[in-house]
């Protein structure tokens, strides 16, 4: 049987360092092995290449292929150069430069930020604004941002529902979460006042009244009393918005409690009855 070897000579292989595979392989990431062969097979004779993000990323995230070639540069066995258009001044894919061995780190350091260069090259390559580098730090930045606020916010809640076996997101200023909050109409009223949002402490208002003529809804639980909550806020919003004083509030609760044919108290009920006295 006749054996067929690879032809050295062939153009369609790249190269790789013998050091890369003895002793940076196992200390780099498994993306970042895949981005840097991928910048090997890519680079030309001066060993620079400028391929687009979605181009190294396949298999990965754009965020992973990010990160890869940032731990690359930390090790300092790439370079990475931001390039802008001679004539329009509008940038480039970014370059990477393969560097010499003798200049790698195993440690890894701090990788310099890419150094911005006018240059003519020949292909300019894709200028598409996804594919460069720098561009995904403000979103990494604003992710932080929004963890570390949700962190203050829930720092006051236990992390679990304090009923036995519960799971539950404990609710806001409350040791369990809304299937175990045990709540009358008095403690959930006072919960709706202690809330910043102004449509809230106006739901909160109106239960008031309900307690004070004897209507409020027979509710147990807090679960309970979001669903009789849900509907409301909608209308609620639109009392804000439209400026419904107090007072109206009052007295359009007193007009439906007096109406002996209406059954329903809700904050839908109040502004209709509302409305309906105006036009009379």
């Amino acid at each position: 049987m006749k054996i067929l070897i690879r032809d050295a000579r062939s153009r369609r292989m790249f190269r790789v360092d013998d050091v890369y595979v003895d002793e940076y392989q196992d200390i780099l990431s498994v993306y970042s092995d895949r981005v840097y062969m991928a910048l090997c097979r890519h680079a030309g004779r001066g060993q620079k290449s400028w391929p687009s993000i979605e181009r190294l990323a396949k298999g990965m995230s754009r965020t992973t292929a990010i990160k890869a070639l940032k731990e690359l540069a930390a090790h300092n066995i790439i370079a990475i150069t931001r390039e802008r258009d001679e004539r329009t001044r509008r940038q480039k894919n970014n370059v990477y430069t393969l560097l010499d061995v003798s200049v790698w780190k195993r440690e890894p350091g701090t990788p310099d930020e890419p150094r911005a260069e006018s240059t003519s090259r020949t292909d300019p390559g894709p200028s598409d604004d996804k594919s460069r580098v720098h561009e995904v730090d403000w979103k990494d930045a604003h992710k932080k941002d929004t963890q570390r606020r949700v962190a203050q916010r829930d720092a006051s809640r236990p992390p679990v529902c304090a009923f036995d076996y519960c799971s539950g997101k404990p609710m806001r200023n409350r040791q369990m979460c809304a299937r175990h909050e045990q709540m009358d109409a008095t403690a959930f009223r006072d919960w709706l006042a202690d809330s910043d949002q102004e449509h809230i402490r106006v739901v909160a208002k109106f239960l008031t009244e309900l307690i004070t003529y004897g209507h409020a809804p027979d509710l147990r639980t807090a679960a309970q009393w979001q669903l009789w909550l849900k509907p409301n806020l909608k209308v609620a919003s639109e009392i804000v918005r439209t400026g419904f004083t107090d007072d109206q509030l009052a007295r359009a609760v007193d007009g439906i409690v007096h109406a002996r044919y209406i059954t329903e108290y809700s904050l839908a009920t109040v502004v209709k009855f509302a409305l309906n006295s105006k036009k009379k």
